[in-house]
């Protein structure tokens, strides 16, 4: 039998993997994300989540009440992390001040860190932001909600402030404007996308 290379994806004994292998990178990145998911929200619902299996392998049979990578909390989570990844991209294309991605060599590592931003994106406004808007909330309703603009630029510059210490390539040049023009960008891209994809509720 030939010898597996080790110039693959990292076996057991911790084999480099090839810079070059950028597609096999954003497939695991993204059953990750998945398999976080699966765990989150299975228990978040007491429900059963089973073991993940890698893309390629068998499926594991389908079991009522267990949560997989096809039940509609993990899909609209997912979804929003697309619409996230998407609206970044576009923002950063749209607003001088804004970097996405900008120091990766290759188009896999750049989908890739738009992927990782995106989810990072997603739980700071996830997490923090609730919080936030509850104290901004006077603010919201003097200005007729566009304080919600800062609120979510806020956020923004929050993701930036995390992105750096992970080694993910985003940077805001300045809160004012370019946060803010962003925030409005991404608002204006994420309702537009959520129309054309909306949320499972199956």
């Amino acid at each position: 039998m030939t010898p597996r290379s080790r110039t693959g994806v990292a076996g057991s004994r911790g084999a480099p993997v090839r810079s070059g292998d950028d597609g096999i990178s954003v497939v695991a990145a993204a059953w990750g994300v998945c398999s976080l998911m699966r765990t989150t929200v299975g228990r978040a619902t007491g429900r059963s989540t089973g073991a993940a299996a890698l893309p390629g392998t068998r499926r594991e049979p389908v079991v009522p009440g267990r949560v997989t990578c096809h039940t509609a909390a993990v899909k609209n989570f997912l979804i929003k992390v697309v619409i996230n990844g998407i609206a970044l991209w576009v923002a950063a294309l749209v607003v001088d001040g804004v970097n996405l991605a900008e120091g990766e060599a290759t188009w896999g590592k750049k989908l890739l860190t738009i992927v990782l931003v995106a989810l990072l994106f997603g739980l700071v406004n996830a997490v923090i932001k609730p919080i936030v808007k509850l104290f901004s909330l006077p603010f919201i309703i003097v200005t007729l909600g566009l304080f919600t603009f800062v609120v979510n630029a806020f956020m923004l510059q929050i993701t930036e402030w995390i992105s750096k210490p992970l080694g993910l390539s985003f940077s805001i040049d300045d809160f004012f404007w370019d946060a803010v023009f962003a925030a409005v960008v991404i608002t204006l891209v994420s309702w537009a996308l959520s129309v054309v994809l909306p949320d499972d509720d199956d």
